[in-house]
């Protein structure tokens, strides 16, 4: 559940607060996101295109993200990420005519709840996830850092702000990388 209480917040966050409008709007209750684009990955020379949906609920707090790449003539890779009851779960399907040899797919809670982190942006009552603590990032100027504590694990994510509060970038991390990088391997 969101608990809106941003008086003792960082001023940085209490500017994005008001450039989204947060305080005098109703929150949030459904975001949806439809999102249709291409990739192309490093040493590669054809673009992958890409279709994604994802979909949001503040109360009770959700996340399914949808995801269909094209990899090739008859190929392709879909992917589900889910957050419901505090719990992530991660999906891949490969589906293909010819015969491929497949990766085994990647099952990271914490990809999940990045992913959710991310779409502040899009979301700015996430702000008032009642787990989710701010801090000035003193290392760089208009730069907070919010945590967030997943089973036991923590996981940070850096936003960084224009001056009048509009979020530029996210980038997040999890405090214990080497099981995220042996997951992605």
């Amino acid at each position: 559940k969101l608990t809106p209480n941003y008086l003792n917040s960082p001023e940085l966050l209490v500017r994005f607060l008001q450039f989204s409008k947060t305080p005098q709007a109703a929150a949030i209750q459904t975001l949806r996101f439809k999102l249709k684009g291409a990739q192309k990955k490093e040493g590669k020379k054809h673009w992958q295109p890409i279709e994604a949906k994802q979909f949001q609920t503040a109360n009770p707090l959700t996340m399914t993200y949808y995801e269909d790449r094209t990899l090739g003539f008859l190929w392709s890779v879909k992917q589900y990420r889910l957050i419901q009851d505090q719990k992530a779960s991660y999906q891949q399907l490969m589906f293909s005519l010819f015969p491929r040899s497949q990766k085994q797919p990647i099952d990271n809670q914490w990809l999940n709840w990045m992913h959710l982190l991310a779409s502040l942006p899009w979301a700015p009552d996430l702000v008032f996830l009642p787990d989710l603590s701010w801090e000035q990032d003193d290392t760089q100027e208009n730069c907070l850092i919010a945590s967030l504590q997943v089973d036991g694990k923590k996981i940070s994510a850096q936003y960084a702000f224009r001056p009048n509060g509009q979020v530029i970038s996210c980038s997040c991390q999890l405090d214990d990388i080497s099981e995220l990088n042996s997951n992605l391997k």
